[in-house]
């Protein structure tokens, strides 16, 4: 059972890695398409510089030519800095807000005992991954956009890298197991 779980939690997690080279691809395909300057008049083309440009980055995307091993995350996005205890305090508390006071998140379905459990010792990794969606504010089966857009908690901590994110709350888990199921 425990060689089911790794298997579903790794295809998952590459699947959620590919979705995010994803958007990180084309991320920095429009950037790089809003950095360029096409009020020059002295070409008289009739595409701009940046549709030709944009043009030619779809067509090696949807070829698989895109450069996906050296993505690099925009400026804006952030780690967290793991000096800034303001910040891993605030985490820390938001984290505990989520474990401690999401009821929905902790329903269980009979017809599968052996389901893996948000809160569940045994699956910290699940928990700290659903937590960090939220925090995200990435929708889920599990976290719902309508359930959750409304909660103080969602999307408030996407100024920061997802990865960063959730290695914090596993820490967070990992030194709070006692109040975890």
């Amino acid at each position: 059972l425990d060689d089911l779980r790794m298997s579903i939690n790794e295809h998952f997690s590459q699947h959620d890695l590919t979705q995010c080279r994803k958007v990180v691809e084309i991320y920095q395909m429009l950037h790089q398409i809003s950095l360029i300057d096409d009020r020059d008049e002295s070409l008289a083309v009739q595409k701009s510089k940046r549709l030709r440009l944009f043009h030619k980055m779809m067509e090696n995307f949807s070829a698989g030519k895109s450069n996906g091993e050296n993505l690099n995350f925009p400026d804006e996005i952030k780690n967290l800095d793991e000096k800034d205890a303001t910040a891993l305090r605030l985490l820390s508390a938001n984290v505990m807000v989520l474990v401690q006071s999401s009821p929905s998140l902790n329903s269980s379905c009979s017809f599968f005992p052996s389901q893996v459990q948000f809160g569940s010792c045994k699956d910290l990794d699940y928990t700290a991954t659903l937590i960090t969606k939220i925090l995200h504010g990435i929708p889920t089966h599990s976290t719902a956009f309508l359930d959750w857009y409304n909660h103080h908690l969602w999307g408030t901590w996407k100024q920061y890298s997802f990865t960063s994110v959730h290695r914090h709350v596993e820490k967070v888990l990992q030194d709070s197991s006692e109040l975890l199921l």
